[in-house]
């Protein structure tokens, strides 16, 4: 009813799940929410909940890049191409579970105090983590959002009861 807010009675859905971790993506005219719960990865369509396979590890970070979505575990990041239902590796030999962000046609990744800028290759394939592009001097750093603004990246991140956000400009290489 126009004008009118109420609360729903009950709500059922696929990925109505405890403690589950989700990312929208597009493929197409399909829209999808891609989401893991204990051991298991899916993509859904709003009709049919199909199943992830081919992961190298079981995500406990999800995030959106369009038509892909990065999945973060333990040892290092996949990638789903939601055309399909495979994921495929994309960087390994992270030291602990990364979290990934898609900022400025790049995937910025998180390892405890550490960033990392790693290229979404074409065709995808696996890569170890590339070296560090920057750590924090406090070792008990947590990085927690990476957002793009007109000509540079911004980082978030925490320590204790103190935190910051830190601005990365973008130069050109000259390559």
């Amino acid at each position: 009813t126009a004008g009118e807010v109420t609360l729903l009675k009950s709500v059922a859905s696929a990925v109505n799940a405890a403690g589950c971790t989700v990312a929208g993506g597009r493929s197409g005219s399909t829209d999808y929410i891609v989401y893991g719960t204990g051991s298991v990865t899916k993509k859904w369509d709003g009709t049919t909940a199909t199943e992830i396979t081919g992961l190298t590890g079981q995500p406990s970070w999800l995030w959106s890049i369009g038509d892909k979505v990065l999945a973060c575990h333990s040892s290092g990041i996949d990638i789903i191409d939601l055309s399909g239902s495979t994921g495929t590796a994309l960087r390994t030999g992270a030291s602990a579970t990364p979290k990934a962000w898609w900022v400025k046609q790049r995937i910025i990744a998180a390892v405890g105090r550490s960033l990392y800028e790693c290229a979404l290759p074409n065709p995808i394939a696996s890569a170890a983590m590339p070296a560090a592009m920057y750590s924090h001097p406090d070792s008990s750093w947590t990085w927690t959002a990476a957002v793009e603004v007109p000509g540079a990246i911004l980082a978030a991140g925490y320590a204790g009861g103190k935190g910051g956000i830190y601005r990365f400009e973008l130069a050109d290489s000259g390559a």
